[in-house]
């Protein structure tokens, strides 16, 4: 019976002495080399004696976590924010710096998204080859200044001779813009008439009904929309610029429905003033077309940052009324006429059409 008791006390002490080797082991490894090392001490541990298997998946899941929040871009707020990169550790605030610093090169080796287009996609250094002549061509064929934004765009109502007063001319112009986005020429024209005979002015606009307004502008594009920015922005001219327009862009872009499009071809034509190229759909559709811009540009702004890098500064206030005349009459948004057009052996885009130029 003793024997037996003194045996049953010695296997007690060879397990307690192995738990203790264990936990030595664990703790020296969290000091020595972090905690993405302690599941393979315990591994290495329990292997040999067989024992603690609850300890050895607690160390994987430790290192598997360590990993996902590693990889993880980012994470939430607790106020319910935006979301905040994870900071990571600096070496001096932790012991395991060397392997930790080994993880994250091979984590960001990794392949990510792709990078985002820069806002500006173009160089200084850089132009179109043959630019030059292209836009000579563009001159010859719209030589005749006889497209639609040529006899109802804004530059008709900036030369108007019944305008009897300067102010009431950059009103007219700015009007027009703001009524022209998603609007053809002939319909915008025509509102423009309307509001016209109806005596369109600054005192006029602060006294008139909106669903007036409304009717007199539709069929416009967001004709609800843009009476109510008319009702809105005839405030701010009376209250800050006594009865006439912003002359300059910021302030023109903090009028409501006015963009930088609007800004700057109003600049060009109320203010005479060029601060920048006007870049509409078709502005923005024949520069990708012509390669007028270094990479393909997604969003018309993104083509006149592009046009404004290498374009030399005398052509900004033509380039508009050109290109939109054109693309009125020959580089069509569906099926251009390529064999009318001059720059078909010039044009990128005139070689992937099947028609040949006439002779």
């Amino acid at each position: 019976m003793f024997l037996k008791s003194l045996l049953s006390i010695s296997v007690t002490v060879f397990y307690l002495f192995t738990a203790i080797s264990s936990l030595t082991v664990l703790i020296f490894c969290l000091l020595q080399s972090g905690v993405l090392q302690i599941s393979s001490a315990i591994a290495s541990s329990t292997k040999q004696h067989h024992l603690f298997p609850l300890w050895h998946l607690c160390g994987r899941s430790l290192q598997m976590e360590m990993v996902k929040k590693r990889r993880a871009p980012d994470v939430a707020d607790e106020s319910g924010g935006p979301k905040k990169e994870c900071q990571e550790p600096t070496q001096s605030s932790r012991p395991d710096a060397p392997l930790a610093s080994k993880l994250r090169k091979k984590i960001n080796a990794e392949p990510g998204p792709p990078p985002a287009e820069p806002c500006v996609p173009d160089i200084e250094d850089w132009c179109p080859a043959g630019w030059q002549q292209v836009l000579e061509n563009v001159r010859s064929m719209r030589a005749a200044r006889d497209a639609a934004v040529d006899r109802m765009g804004a530059e008709s109502f900036a030369a108007d001779p019944q305008v009897v007063t300067p102010e009431l001319a950059r009103l007219h112009v700015l009007v027009s813009l703001m009524l022209s986005s998603q609007t053809r020429d002939e319909i915008n024209h025509a509102a423009m008439t309307r509001l016209k005979a109806a005596g369109l002015s600054v005192p006029w606009l602060l006294q008139v009904d909106q669903g007036q307004l409304a009717q007199l502008i539709k069929p416009v594009g967001f004709w609800r929309r843009k009476a109510e920015y008319l009702k809105k922005t005839v405030r701010i001219l009376q209250d800050e610029y006594a009865g006439d327009i912003p002359p300059s862009v910021e302030s023109l872009c903090k009028l409501p429905g006015v963009g930088p499009k609007m800004a700057h071809l109003c600049m060009n034509i109320a203010w005479k003033q060029v601060s920048g190229i006007g870049v509409d759909t078709h502005v923005h559709r024949i520069s990708n077309r012509l390669g007028w811009v270094r990479r393909p540009t997604a969003t018309p702004e993104r083509t006149r940052l592009a046009l404004q890098a290498w374009l030399p500064r005398q052509h900004w206030s033509e380039i508009n009324l050109l290109l939109v005349g054109f693309g009125q009459q020959i580089c069509t948004p569906v099926a251009p006429r390529c064999g009318d057009c001059l720059n078909f052996s010039l044009c990128p885009s005139a070689r992937l059409s099947p028609k040949k130029p006439k002779r």
